[in-house]
């Protein structure tokens, strides 16, 4: 866009993105394709470069609006381009949509943290049971928590209340 902030170029790729015609986009102002609470912000930001008094960034993530009222991320790379008397005249702007990739990476930090809940449960129910083997089935003096040596105390709480004899096999014996 040009110092005014009218648009003076988009790719197809841009306007089907956004579900424009290209003479829709020409010459309107970049900033009113920008949610409203960004408008104002935004229109300041850019005046302060094209004027010299602020640096920009090269690269920004900003929403921008479809015709059809949808809110998309994109993220900018923003080049500031200059006349031969090095006064800045147009803005490159080249934009990737990244809305699909931000809802995935939510998703995913969203499962991770059911997951870690879950794991956590799962941990506390474990220690309950363990707990509960070596107290209520006579084994509290017994001790140890390993996985055999429970699954040993199951198989022995089992046999315990039959006359069978029982043979036992372990490393020691």
């Amino acid at each position: 866009f040009d110092r005014n902030m009218a648009i003076s170029y988009a790719n197809p790729h841009f306007l089907q993105l956004i579900g424009y015609e290209k003479h829709d986009v020409l010459g309107q102002p970049v900033v009113s394709f920008l949610p409203e609470q960004e408008r104002k912000a935004m229109t300041v930001r850019i005046e302060k470069v094209i004027e010299g008094e602020a640096s920009f960034m090269s690269e920004r993530r900003l929403p921008i609006l479809t015709r059809s009222g949808e809110q998309l991320l994109i993220h900018w790379s923003i080049v500031l381009l200059y006349n031969s008397g090095n006064q800045p005249t147009e803005i490159l702007c080249i934009g990737r949509d990244i809305t699909d990739q931000l809802h995935a990476e939510e998703a995913k930090d969203k499962a991770i943290q059911e997951l870690e809940l879950f794991k956590e449960t799962l941990e506390e129910e474990n220690i309950s049971l363990k707990e509960v083997i070596q107290t209520d089935h006579g084994f509290e003096e017994i001790i140890g928590t390993s996985n055999g040596l429970l699954y040993v105390l199951n198989k022995v709480q089992q046999v315990a209340q039959t006359d069978s004899t029982v043979l036992i096999l372990g490393e020691t014996g």
